[in-house]
């Protein structure tokens, strides 16, 4: 029998395959498009499935997918009714746009199955953490920019158990407050993050730092953010013109120039970021005996402050899964489907888990394009050799072998190769 769990409507829309309880395939559906964090309804990666293992719909056991519809919509709603009167037209159209999807969506995991299972969105997080972790014990911190209601959860896990606590709910965001800052430095939010996270280590934090203090606060395991300077729950925009005049700057646009007020501003906001999820690691540490910390969520692709964990908290051991953002979350919502049935499922850490493709499939495509001519090397350490010498002379090689890795990081499947010392 088969599971299917599925991601889709925000970012890095997502499918992956259980067979008879084992993980066999996952997939971002931008693998499929080439268009990055794809957030449509994953057609083509379900179409894959469907062709690669020959499924029949009598076969699938329960589609999965990472979010609760309802208390999502329920969400909106009272969203809604809060902030009607002072911008009805931008809540407006975002209910009207959430019913459209509610009721889209629903049609469409139909067609897959008819029974169909709604994991919170934190719980599917927390659920692929732990269980793709070594861990039997540990603690799991979800941190993004919103689910239903919860921006941050965590998870005590003690053989295969897990007890949820939420730790923050929207507005109030430790994700989006960082995807706003991106946006105010002139990248694209839920994607232009990780160029923030590298900015700040040309910038002092010190500059901005008593300004970056007004915007979020945490305290007595509560998190704030001051939505005076935040717009996300009612325009278009994450912020607004008080945010310019607090720090003194005007936001950068994408095609202006990046100054080194852009780097002390990024410097600040890592800094931030880096203080509450110490803090907040310091404050679960104190209800549990163990040591061991997964992670979860789409902040938990910030590498900076990863590493500096085991340095500012308690927790010496650290599991990252290599999809901890929405796309992961196909998996944990069939690991939470499996968890209800008593049937808790662990998963390799094997990363490798989409298509692969044979030489003939690969010859097949290149021989219909002049542009490129190929050669054939008998053996890798061969291979590996030249390679080595072209990077070392400057070449940048695209390296493409075997099954798609899962996940926003290239881990050795299809990476892109450049010599770092060549400015």
């Amino acid at each position: 029998m088969y599971v299917i769990g599925l991601s889709a409507y925000y970012h890095d829309s997502s499918v992956c395959l259980f067979k008879n309880g084992e993980l066999v395939f996952a997939c971002e559906e931008e693998k499929f498009t080439g268009i990055k964090h794809d957030n449509r309804f994953p057609i083509n990666a379900i179409k894959y499935i469907f062709e690669k293992y020959k499924i029949k719909k009598e076969q699938i056991e329960m589609v999965c997918y990472y979010e609760d519809l309802k208390i999502k919509m329920d969400r909106v709603h009272n969203n809604f009714f809060r902030n009607f009167l002072e911008c009805p037209l931008h809540v407006g159209k975002n209910l009207i746009k959430s019913k459209i999807n509610f009721w889209k969506l629903k049609r469409e995991l139909r067609k897959i199955s008819k029974n169909v299972f709604y994991s919170k969105h934190h719980d599917s997080h927390i659920f692929y953490s732990y269980f793709s972790s070594p861990f039997k014990n540990c603690v799991i911190l979800s941190v993004d920019g919103v689910g239903e209601y919860e921006t941050m959860s965590v998870g005590y896990a003690e053989r295969d158990e897990i007890r949820i606590v939420p730790l923050s709910v929207y507005p109030h965001s430790l994700g989006l407050f960082y995807s706003a800052m991106t946006a105010f430095l002139g990248f694209k939010p839920n994607e232009g993050e990780y160029k923030l996270m590298g900015l700040a280590s040309y910038g002092n934090p010190e500059k901005y730092r008593h300004k970056i203090k007004e915007l979020i606060h945490h305290n007595c395991a509560s998190l704030k953010t001051n939505m005076i300077y935040f717009t996300w729950d009612r325009e278009e925009s994450m912020f607004n013109h008080e945010l310019m005049e607090l720090m003194g700057i005007e936001n950068r646009l994408p095609e202006e120039p990046i100054t080194q007020e852009h780097m002390d501003i990024a410097a600040s906001v890592q800094e931030k970021y880096e203080s509450i999820l110490f803090e907040v690691l310091k404050d679960i540490r104190l209800f549990t005996d163990s040591d061991n910390l997964a992670l979860g969520g789409g902040s938990a692709y910030n590498g900076t402050a990863n590493g500096k964990i085991s340095k500012n908290t308690d927790f010496n051991r650290l599991w990252i899964p290599p999809a901890p953002s929405d796309a992961g979350s196909s998996i944990g919502s069939c690991l939470n489907y499996f968890h209800t049935k008593n049937k808790p499922v662990r998963i390799s850490t094997n990363p490798f888990l989409g298509p692969e493709y044979s030489q003939s499939d690969i010859l097949n495509v290149i021989s219909k394009t002049e542009k490129i001519t190929f050669k054939k090397y008998q053996t890798n350490n061969g291979l590996n050799k030249i390679i080595a010498q072209e990077i070392n002379d400057g070449k940048v090689i695209g390296w493409y072998k075997g099954k798609i890795e899962f996940g926003a990081r290239a881990l050795g499947h299809r990476s892109i190769l450049a010599n770092p010392t060549i400015p």
